[in-house]
C-alpha cells in the first residue's frame, strides 16, 4: 500500500458512499471497519488484482466534509493494513473528528492496472531506542529534545534534517525554527504518520516541552512528569436582539368540578387578542368531546407558531390536555418535562407537519397567583366565583344549567362577606351558573392576556427580547444574559462525563447545631457572601484543560479541578471537608472521618 502525492497523480474520478442512518453516530474504529468491510465486498473484491488509488472521506452532520489520510494505492491484499493507517491517523486527530455526528462515509477511487511494484506494509511495531521513550498511540517517542541522538542524520539542509530512526523504517523529518523544532514523523512510503513540537525551556538544558495536536508534554531530564489535553467543547453563544415585538399568543382556561374525588373539567375558554372562545359541559356528550373540540379549534392554520399560556399548567391543567391529546389523530405531541414540570407541549398537525402550535405554563414565567398578578399589572381584575357550588362535598344537588337565587356565601373561597354582598348588588335577575362559569372563565383568559402582553412590552422595550422565545423565568434571564452580557467571553458548555465530575465537587454549605451559652455575647452575619466570593476572587473558568502527572512541577499556582486523597484524623470532633455518597436511598452530602477520594477546587 502506497501513499501518493496528490499534486502528481490525478484525483480519483468514482466515488462510493455509505449513508449512516442511525442519529449520533460518531467517527470510531469499529464504523470504519464496518465501511471497509462493505466497501471491499462492493468493490474490491470484484475487481480480481487491479489496483486503487484511494482517498478516504467523512461528511459530518454540520455538512462539512474532511479527509483522514492521503491518497492510497491499494488492492485486495491491504485492507488490515489501512484499516491499521486509518485508525492510527483517527486516534491523532482532533476532536473536531469525534465530536460530530456521521452522516457519510465516501471512498472517492480510481481503479488502475496492476504494477508488479510491491508496496511496504508499516506494522507499527515500532523498536525502541536506547535513550528514553515514551508511547503516544502506540509510537515510542523519545524523551529527548536532542533531535542527534534519535537516530543516523542521513540529510541536512540548513535548518532542516532527516533523521533514520535506528532498527526501524521510520523517519524524523525535522525543521529547526528559533521557538522550537518542528517534527514529522514519516515511514518508508512517505506516509505523514505524526507531526509534533518540541520547545526548549530557557532556564533548563535537560526541559522541553512537546506538543501533540492539542495536547502537552513536560519532560525534565527524560523524564515525563505532566501531561496536559486541552479539552474542545462548544462554547455558550450570543443571541441576536429581536427587532420586532410578536405577540402570537393565545391565553387558556380550564374549570372543573370535583365528584365523587374525580376532579374533571367542565368549562374552558381561549383568548386570542381579538376574540373569545367557550365551551361548556352541558353542550358535548362528556368532558373528553368537551377537551377535544376545543383543542381542535386551535389546530388552524391562522395560529401556526402561536403559544397557549395556560396558567399552573405543570400541575393542573396540562393533565387533562395530555390525556386529550394523546388520543386526537394527526398531531404529533413533543413534551419537554424537568423536574415533573411541563415545560412545553408542543405540537405538529395538518399530517405533514406544516403548524405547530405550543402549550406554555405562564406560571413558569410568571410565578404569582392570577390574582395578584392583576394587580402588580394594574389589568381588569379577575372575577370572584362559587368553585364550591360544582362539588359533591359542598353541593348535593349540581346541575350545570342552575338558574335561581346567587349560590351562599359558603361556596365561595378566600372573599370576605362584604365582598360577597357587593358581588350580590350586581344581580337583580336571576343567576345563571353557566352564564357565569363562562363570564369568569373568559375574565380569566382576559386578564392573563393582558398581563403576558405588559411584560412581553416591557421586557422587549428593555432588552429587544419577546419572552415567548422563552418557557420559563430562567431560561428568559439567561437569553437576556446572552443577548446583552455575554461579550466575547468564552464560557464552555459542560455535559457528559465532564460535567458530572466537576459536579461532585461541589456541595451545600455545612451547618452544624450547637446549643449557645454564654454572657456579653455579640453576633455578627455576613450579607451576600457568595457574590462577594464570585466578584473578588479567581473562579474556576474558561477553556478546560485535563493534565495528569505531577503539575506542581511546572505551576505551583495550579487552579482548577483535582482528584484528592484525603485523610480526616478519626479524633476529629467537628470534621468540615464534605464530600456526597450514595446510601442507596439518594445521595447525601457528608463530613467524614477517615480516609477516601474527593474532587475538589
Amino acid at each position: 500500500m502506497k501513499n501518493f502525492n496528490q499534486d502528481k497523480f490525478l484525483l480519483p474520478n468514482i466515488w462510493h458512499n455509505y449513508f449512516i442512518p442511525s442519529e449520533n453516530q460518531l467517527l470510531s474504529n469499529n464504523l470504519i471497519k464496518e465501511m471497509l468491510h462493505k466497501f471491499w465486498n462492493d468493490i474490491i473484491n470484484n475487481i480480481d488484482d487491479k489496483m486503487v488509488i484511494l482517498l478516504f472521506r467523512i461528511q459530518f452532520e454540520d455538512k462539512t466534509f474532511r479527509t483522514i489520510g492521503n491518497l492510497q494505492k491499494i488492492n485486495h491484499t491491504n485492507f488490515t493494513i489501512l484499516y491499521k493507517l486509518l485508525t492510527n491517523l483517527l486516534s491523532i486527530l482532533s476532536d473536531d473528528y469525534k465530536n460530530l455526528a456521521v452522516i457519510n462515509i465516501i471512498f472517492s477511487y480510481k481503479i488502475i492496472d496492476t504494477d508488479n511494484k510491491k508496496s511496504k506494509i508499516d506494522t507499527n511495531n515500532i523498536k525502541s531506542n536506547k535513550i528514553p521513550t515514551f508511547k503516544f498511540y502506540g509510537y515510542n517517542l523519545p524523551l529527548t529534545i536532542d533531535f542527534k541522538l534519535w537516530g543516523r542524520q542521513i540529510l541536512h539542509e540548513n535548518n532542516h534534517y532527516l533523521i533514520k530512526r535506528i532498527n526501524s523504517d521510520l523517519l524524523y523529518d525535522i525543521t529547526v525554527e528559533p521557538l522550537g523544532n518542528i517534527v514529522n514523523i514519516i515511514d518508508s512510503n512517505n506516509i505523514n504518520i505524526l507531526k509534533f513540537k518540541d520547545i526548549p525551556d530557557l532556564n533548563n538544558i535537560n526541559s522541553f516541552t512537546r506538543i501533540i495536536n492539542n495536547q502537552k508534554y513536560y519532560i525534565k531530564n527524560g523524564q515525563l512528569i505532566l501531561k496536559t489535553l486541552n479539552k474542545s467543547s462548544n462554547l455558550l453563544t450570543i443571541l441576536k436582539k429581536d427587532k420586532k415585538l410578536i405577540n402570537n399568543f393565545i391565553t387558556l382556561d380550564i374549570e372543573t368540578q370535583t365528584i365523587n374525588n374525580v376532579m374533571t373539567p367542565y368549562a374552558l375558554s381561549f383568548y386570542d387578542g381579538k376574540k373569545l372562545y367557550s365551551f361548556y359541559l352541558t353542550d358535548y356528550k362528556d368532558s373528553n368531546e368537551l377537551l377535544t373540540f376545543a383543542i381542535s379549534s386551535l389546530l388552524k392554520r391562522k395560529y401556526n407558531g402561536y403559544k397557549i399560556y395556560v396558567h399552573n399548567l405543570s400541575n393542573f391543567d396540562g393533565i387533562f390536555l395530555l390525556k386529550i391529546l394523546s388520543v386526537i389523530d394527526n398531531i404529533k405531541i413533543f413534551p419537554i418535562i424537568k423536574d415533573n414540570k411541563m415545560i412545553n407541549i408542543k405540537l405538529s398537525y395538518e399530517g405533514i407537519n406544516n403548524y405547530t402550535i405550543s402549550f406554555r405554563d405562564s406560571l413558569l414565567m410568571l410565578p404569582s397567583s392570577l390574582s395578584k398578578l392583576t394587580k402588580q399589572f394594574n389589568v381588569d381584575n379577575k372575577g370572584i366565583f362559587p368553585y364550591n357550588f360544582v362539588n359533591d362535598k359542598f353541593n348535593n344537588n349540581i346541575n350545570l344549567n342552575y338558574i335561581g337565587n346567587i349560590p351562599q356565601f359558603k361556596y365561595f373561597n378566600d372573599i370576605t362577606i362584604d365582598q360577597y354582598n357587593e358581588y350580590k348588588k350586581l344581580y337583580n335577575k336571576s343567576w345563571s351558573l353557566k352564564e357565569e362559569t363562562i363570564k369568569y372563565c373568559n375574565q380569566d383568559c382576559i386578564s392573563l392576556y393582558q398581563i403576558i402582553y405588559k411584560f412581553n412590552e416591557s421586557i422587549f422595550n428593555q432588552f429587544s427580547m419577546n419572552i415567548h422565545k422563552f418557557p420559563t423565568l430562567p431560561s428568559l434571564a439567561f437569553g437576556i444574559y446572552r443577548a446583552h452580557y455575554l461579550n466575547d467571553y468564552p464560557i464552555p458548555l459542560l455535559s457528559g462525563q465532564i460535567f458530572n465530575d466537576i459536579s461532585k465537587s461541589f456541595t451545600g454549605g455545612s451547618t452544624d447545631m450547637f446549643k449557645p451559652f454564654g454572657k456579653n455575647l455579640f453576633s455578627y452575619d455576613v450579607n451576600s457572601l457568595y457574590p462577594y466570593v464570585m466578584n473578588n476572587f479567581d473562579m474556576p473558568v474558561g477553556k478546560m484543560k485535563f493534565f495528569e502527572g505531577d503539575i506542581l512541577k511546572i505551576d505551583l499556582k495550579a487552579f482548577g479541578f483535582f482528584e484528592c486523597k484525603v485523610i480526616a484524623p478519626n479524633k476529629l470532633k467537628h470534621p468540615i471537608l464534605q464530600t456526597k455518597i450514595d446510601t442507596g436511598q439518594g445521595i447525601r452530602t457528608v463530613s467524614p472521618l477517615g480516609k477516601w477520594t474527593i474532587k475538589i477546587y
